[in-house]
Formats: C-alpha cells, structure tokens, sequence
C-alpha cells in the first residue's frame, strides 16, 4: 500500500485473536491523493467469527466521521469502485478515549470472505481503511 509518512491516520481491527493493520488504498490528506489500484489479490484474510465482535481503532481523536461498510470479496480481489452498490452499510458505536477512535461493529453476520471498508473524514482530509475478511468459521 501507499506510504504517506506519519500523517494519515493508522487504523487497526481487533478481533477476538489479534489486532490487524489496515491497508490504505485511497486517501486525500495534507494536499496528496491517492487513488486505489483495481484489486489487491494479495490482500491477506483476517479469519473472524459470524456475529463475532469487530473493533476498529483509529489512531486518531479527530475522527469527523465514520462509514463502515461491508461487500462479499470477488475472486479477481477487486475493490474498486469503494464506494460500490453492493456496499452494506454497517452499524457502529463510536468512542473517543484518549488519542483514538474506537469503533465498535455490529456482529458481520455474512459467512465466506468480504472486503470490510471503514471511510474516515477528518478535518485534514479523509483515507478508506480496508481488510479482507474471512468468516467462513
């Protein structure tokens, strides 16, 4: 994935076994822009329970807003178009605590693998945080 140095945001997803950093393949931040390759194939799965718990932190208290959403992954590993019709939104809370943002996800009840997007907007900009997930489980 793309570098932007120390400015953008990380984002990590906490599930019941381990934390996972996020890719970024599009971002407009401090006067970049990025925008995403067609697929990530090699985008590696993150196994994840059925109505397990999803947590999503984001290294970053001035979080403006928060989309996540969630489509099945294609074999061909495409993600783009993002912002796709097949996208489902996702139910969250969100909280603040110290210098994050925790976002805490509804139970992902779809079984198989599915590309988990979370759209961030800040006031310096705005970055697509993205796993591949697996809840074949």
């Amino acid at each position: 994935m793309r570098s932007v140095g120390t400015n953008l945001p990380p984002a990590w997803l906490i599930t019941s076994a381990a934390a996972f950093p996020a890719s970024v393949p599009a971002f407009s931040w401090g006067g970049q822009h990025a925008d995403p390759a067609y697929g990530l194939t090699n985008l590696e799965a993150v196994q994840a329970r059925p109505d397990g718990r999803l947590i999503v932190v984001v290294g970053s208290s001035a979080v403006r807003q928060i989309e996540p959403a969630l489509r099945p992954w294609g074999p061909d590993g495409r993600i783009v178009p993002l912002f796709d019709e097949a996208n489902r939104p996702i139910r969250f809370e969100l909280n603040r605590d110290g210098d994050v943002t925790v976002v805490i996800l509804a139970g992902v009840r779809e079984q198989g693998e599915q590309l988990l997007l979370v759209h961030a907007t800040y006031k310096s900009g705005d970055a697509i945080y993205i796993w591949r997930l697996d809840t074949s489980a």
